[in-house]
């Protein structure tokens, strides 16, 4: 009996939080522009990093996406109004960033509702959802559906958040990206609300460099 719900278990969390994932992850296409490259920066707002982006983009005339962590919204919404009113398209990308493989389907819920009330409450509405890591599980795929979001994936993910990866390292990863075309997926920040972490500078240099050429 005990091997039997045992067994139970795990297909219900394969059907949940595995194959929809598997499905997002290596099958799932969707056509983010091929001629252009399109970036997008999940993990922000950042205080110290987010502004400076905001004033690189604007001052290369890019329009990114921006896929906000509710819990940092509240904590610096001037951030997020400045983005918006600037013509940044923001997304939601979770409340508290974790990974979504351990999420039930009410945590999925909480989570992304949360992350909705917080832009809402700036005025702010959203349609475009990235969840953490792009992994997608069934709970999502019906709020998904209930709340009329659109989910943003990603074509390149150059790994920029790696505190060991340098700026020529990202630089080289966009070059090629941009060869291809498609949506590039960035960080401003890393998954901590206090963040110490240095790998948005690097991402800032390269982006720096990209742009000068």
């Amino acid at each position: 009996m005990l091997i039997k719900i045992s067994l139970a278990l795990i297909g219900i969390f394969f059907l949940h939080s595995i194959l929809p994932a598997i499905y997002y992850k290596y099958f799932y296409r969707k056509d983010y522009g091929k001629k252009d490259l399109t970036f997008s920066f999940d993990d922000g707002p950042n205080p110290d990093f987010s502004p400076r982006l905001k004033e690189l983009l604007d001052q290369n005339q890019i329009q990114a996406y921006f896929f906000q962590v509710g819990e940092k919204v509240k904590a610096y919404p001037n951030i997020v109004k400045d983005l918006a009113a600037r013509g940044h398209k923001l997304g939601i990308h979770c409340y508290q960033h974790s990974h979504p493989i351990f999420w039930g389907p009410y945590k999925t819920y909480k989570d992304i509702r949360k992350a909705r009330a917080v832009l809402e409450d700036l005025g702010l509405e959203t349609k475009l959802y990235r969840p953490p890591h792009g992994w997608v599980n069934l709970t999502m795929v019906f709020f998904m559906k209930v709340w009329q979001l659109d989910l943003v994936l990603w074509n390149f993910l150059p790994g920029d958040w790696k505190e060991d990866q340098t700026w020529q390292e990202t630089y080289q990863k966009l070059i090629k990206a941009k060869s291809q075309g498609g949506l590039v997926c960035l960080h401003d920040s890393n998954h901590k609300i206090k963040s110490n972490s240095k790998a948005p500078e690097n991402t800032l240099r390269a982006l720096a460099e990209f742009f000068s050429k």
